[in-house]
């Protein structure tokens, strides 16, 4: 970490950040057999919300937005990003998970063109083509093969790029703790809401209890643990890759964000003995290629 080449030591943040992420976001399959994904998030973001809050407060930094509703839509965003990729890690690999989040980056280029009419040459045309190829491979939606829970990942994919679009047009001059501060209590409030609203229906009329419908339960001990370990891991993890982007630049560091799928796929089989078939793998190498190929094209 001591390395003078500031690549080098933002490369090396980046892969620590995803070691993390891989190794907690694996417990998501554990927390879900237990308590729902609203009550997760509510007490995960809530712990997190707090802690950067003391932290804040300790270091100095203002929390108030300078712009609120820029920050409040900005943080919107992203919740409902992160509540699709969570609400598929109950039974989908983490790693395949990732891969359709990953696809946020093809989402921007898309966009660019639909919403800011930017023109694109032949390079990030095929990029696009090649990452949702990649989806396709991993998905197979024209045989019976198809996980419904697998194409959320990919619908947190677009509002993951909403939000990155967004945050660099209307929330450029914002503190990065507050909005770290105001993403957490807002997906913190999401999961309140989300709690609130299930417990207001009839039992019966939710079906099987599931991650994604299971109304509020006392957590074991356990549980409350691993939820601990993955609020300490996330706050962790972004304050990583915080600083990495911070010291070197975004585009080429961002390229290691892909050895995510590296450490959840080796931590999803270790722990829980997921096996990735042979097209699960082209398909997540076609996406990674895609990413890296449109990294290296917004450097140029």
């Amino acid at each position: 970490m001591h390395s003078q080449n500031p690549i080098l030591r933002g490369a090396m943040l980046i892969a620590l950040c995803m070691l993390i992420l891989g190794v907690i976001d694996n417990f998501v399959k554990f927390i879900a057999q237990d308590i729902g994904l609203w009550q997760f998030q509510a007490m995960k973001c809530i712990l997190i919300a707090s802690g950067t809050w003391v932290a804040a407060r300790q270091m100095n930094i203002p929390l108030r937005p300078l712009r609120s509703i820029n920050v409040f839509v900005r943080s919107i965003m992203y919740a409902v990003a992160m509540l699709f990729y969570f609400g598929a890690l109950g039974t989908v690999p983490v790693s395949i998970a990732a891969a359709g989040l990953f696809l946020a980056p093809i989402f921007v280029v898309i966009l660019s063109v639909v919403l800011f009419k930017a023109r694109i040459g032949p390079y990030r045309i095929f990029a696009v083509i090649l990452g949702f190829a990649g989806v396709l491979v991993i998905l197979r939606p024209f045989g019976q093969h198809l996980d419904p829970m697998a194409i959320l990942p990919v619908v947190g994919a677009l509002f993951y790029a909403l939000a990155m679009m967004f945050t660099g047009r209307y929330c450029a001059q914002e503190q990065s703790m507050s909005l770290l501060f105001w993403y957490f209590l807002t997906l913190g409030t999401c999961g309140v809401i989300g709690m609130v609203v299930i417990q207001g229906i009839d039992v019966g009329q939710l079906g099987e209890p599931s991650f994604l419908n299971r109304p509020f339960v006392w957590p074991t001990l356990a549980v409350f643990g691993w939820i601990i370990v993955q609020s300490i891991g996330s706050g962790y993890a972004i304050l990583l890759q915080t600083r990495a982007y911070q010291i070197a630049d975004a585009s080429i560091v961002s390229v290691f964000e892909y050895s995510l799928l590296v450490f959840a796929g080796f931590w999803g089989w270790l722990l829980w003995g997921e096996n990735l078939i042979l097209w699960d793998l082209i398909g997540m190498a076609m996406i990674a290629i895609a990413g890296i190929c449109i990294a290296f094209r917004n450097k140029d």
